[in-house]
This record gives C-alpha cells, sequence and structure tokens, in this order.
C-alpha cells in the first residue's frame, strides 16, 4: 500500500467503518432478523445442560468465530477502500501526493 492510500486510510477508516456498519445494519432487515436469532439462540444455548467445562469450550469457540468475522469484515472494508483510492489515483481524480 502506498504512502498516500495508507494515510487516508489512518485519517478515516476507523469512523467511517463504525459509522457506515452502523447505519447499513440498523437499515437492513435481513441483519435485524439475524440479530433477533442470535438473541433468541443464546438464551437457547444457555438453558442447555452442559458442564461447565463444556460450556466455557464453546462460548470460546463462538468468541473466536466472532472475533475473526469482524477482524476479516475490516479488513474487507480497507480493501474496498484501498481499491477506491487506487481507481481514483489512477484517473488523476485525486494527486498523488500528501500536503
Amino acid at each position: 500500500m502506498d504512502l498516500l492510500t495508507r494515510e487516508i486510510l489512518n485519517q478515516t477508516i476507523a469512523e467511517a467503518i463504525d459509522a457506515t456498519r452502523e447505519k447499513n445494519c440498523a437499515e437492513d432487515e435481513i441483519y435485524q432478523q439475524d440479530e433477533q436469532d442470535l438473541d433468541e439462540l443464546t438464551v437457547r444455548f444457555m438453558e442447555l445442560d452442559l458442564p461447565e467445562h463444556d460450556r466455557m469450550i464453546i462460548n470460546d469457540y463462538i468468541a473466536c468465530l466472532q472475533t475473526v468475522d469482524c477482524r476479516y469484515a475490516d479488513i474487507s472494508y480497507m480493501a474496498g477502500i484501498e481499491d477506491a483510492i487506487t481507481f481514483l489515483k489512477k484517473m488523476d481524480l485525486i494527486k498523488n501526493t500528501i500536503e
């Protein structure tokens, strides 16, 4: 990744990811339904009669899946922005210098 692209990403990426993702999630009916389903399944999981050791392994597994998924989503988002910046530079719509 070149210096200009990295600088643009570093200046805006965290806020852009959070704001856009939250807005889109709030407006997406499928995501909202999945969230409701997750809440229901969490309650059902907690009601299972599992030994504490087994429950901890499952909880750790779920937490790891969520962490990996969130990080992958962030990396994908940043890759999309990087691609957009690259295309804009190739079309000479943004300058290739940092002020």
